[in-house]
């Protein structure tokens, strides 16, 4: 993935996370305000959406830690950085437990690897050879062993 890609991902997670906030702080005083009068109802709502927005927060940051930015693949290790986490991580073919298609709303982003602890990594097309590294390894997980 290009670093400009991998800049605009982050920006994105950024100002998301900079609306939120500033959402946050708003919803503060508000809630400040309605706990002083005695409201509760109005408080009760401002609390559930500060956990809504906490929530959101570490979504964004959790989900660049799934975005593939640059990968290796030999035929039997899957070696691969995300934006989130700089170190290379390596996966085995055993370990990788299925290749599917990543679908966003509009339409095929690239590939979901899921492994066999129950961890993801999202391969985008925008990364250089993705579809063809990951009709790779769909199909090298799927032969017998």
């Amino acid at each position: 993935m290009s670093k400009w890609q991998q800049r605009s991902h982050t920006f994105a997670c950024g100002f998301m996370c900079i609306l939120f906030a500033g959402m946050a702080l708003l919803n503060l005083r508000i809630l400040s305000q309605t706990a002083l009068q005695g409201d509760i109802a109005p408080a009760g709502f401002s609390l559930g959406f500060l956990i809504f927005v906490t929530w959101a927060i570490a979504m964004q940051f959790r989900f660049l830690r799934f975005i593939v930015s640059e990968f290796r693949y030999d035929g039997f290790m899957f070696e691969f950085r995300t934006i989130g986490i700089r170190q290379t991580q390596t996966k085995t073919l055993s370990q990788i437990a299925a290749v599917k298609e990543w679908r966003g709303r509009g339409g095929p982003q690239g590939y979901r690897i899921v492994f066999q602890d129950r961890g993801k990594a999202y391969l985008s097309y925008g990364v250089t050879n993705a579809a063809q590294v990951g009709e790779l390894l769909r199909w090298d997980i799927s032969r017998p062993r």
